[in-house]
């Protein structure tokens, strides 16, 4: 078999070897650890994500609208206590009113003064931001997202709602 030189008598494998270092640096640090970085808060962006879902699923069972919030404030602390990287700014609960013959929903941060279920449907929406941060900063990549989820639940309890 013929050795492939170049004009001073070198192999061309030898460039190979000599560039890999710089390949694989360019690889794994502009490439590889900015999509780890990305995964990471992507990943935490689901767990606010879960608990801002279960949260509305716990206010919706709830038999008062102030119940609702506690109970809804709480699994949102309890699901996110042990996840660092997630800071909460704010948390809400709200009452959404939808005619049933449609129309725009109404929104309420607080006690309904009736209910009236044969015309109406009454749900539960929670609301949370946060700020999701890297597990580690990488130059490319940002370290920290703010995001925002709203989840609805039918309110299985109406007449809850009423002061």
């Amino acid at each position: 078999m013929k050795k492939i030189a170049n004009k001073y008598g070198r192999s061309r494998r030898a460039n190979f070897v000599v560039e890999l270092p710089l390949v694989l640096w360019v690889a794994f640090v502009l490439l590889l650890f900015p999509m780890i970085s990305l995964v990471s808060m992507s990943y935490r962006a689901i767990i606010v994500f879960f608990a801002t879902r279960d949260a509305a699923y716990q206010a919706a069972k709830a038999r008062t609208y102030t119940q609702a919030v506690t109970v809804a404030n709480t699994a949102v602390n309890n699901a996110l206590q042990n996840n660092p990287g997630i800071s909460v700014s704010s948390k809400s609960t709200k009452i959404v009113t939808k005619a049933i013959s449609g129309g725009i929903p109404t929104y309420s941060s607080s006690t309904l003064t009736t209910v009236d279920t044969t015309s109406n449907l009454y749900f539960l929406q929670e609301t949370v931001q946060a700020t999701v941060n890297a597990t580690f900063p990488v130059p490319l990549a940002p370290s920290s997202y703010p995001i925002s989820f709203s989840y609805e639940v039918y309110a299985e309890n109406p007449q809850g709602l009423i002061h």
